[in-house]
């Protein structure tokens, strides 16, 4: 299973942060590529700019642990397997993300990688950029 790890420290605090990533049912906050999103129980729906979906359930949101985990399972992605977590902590007053995919095949890595790397810089952009 592929892993990919994406991390960054920004000039905002973790509460803030927190705040906006631990909001499951607004992902356009987090990033562009995500015009809606709805929430019924812990299944997600998200539309994407260019009009295709992903189904994901909500596996976890955990206050004391600023963590959020989900699993995708449809996606316009080639890819079988998507399951990732967010997680905010503390790095001396500002918030550290760090945003963690497994998926697979271990093919589609690299092509994930590039959406995945598009979708953070907008995420650290959105959340007031890096320290």
């Amino acid at each position: 299973m592929a892993t990919i790890t994406k991390t960054a420290t920004l000039r905002a605090p973790v509460a803030e942060v927190w705040d906006i990533v631990s909001d499951i049912g607004n992902v356009p906050a987090l990033t562009g590529m995500i015009i809606e999103s709805v929430v019924e129980g812990d299944h997600r729906t998200c539309r994407m700019a260019d009009g295709q979906t992903l189904e994901e359930s909500i596996l976890s949101v955990d206050h004391d642990l600023r963590r959020v985990a989900y699993r995708v399972h449809s996606s316009p992605f080639p890819i079988t397997e998507h399951a990732a977590s967010i997680v905010v902590s503390d790095d001396g007053g500002r918030a550290r993300v760090i945003w963690t995919t497994d998926l697979l095949p271990d093919s589609a890595a690299p092509m994930f990688r590039e959406a995945a790397d598009m979708m953070f810089n907008d995420m650290i952009k959105r959340m007031g950029g890096v320290a």
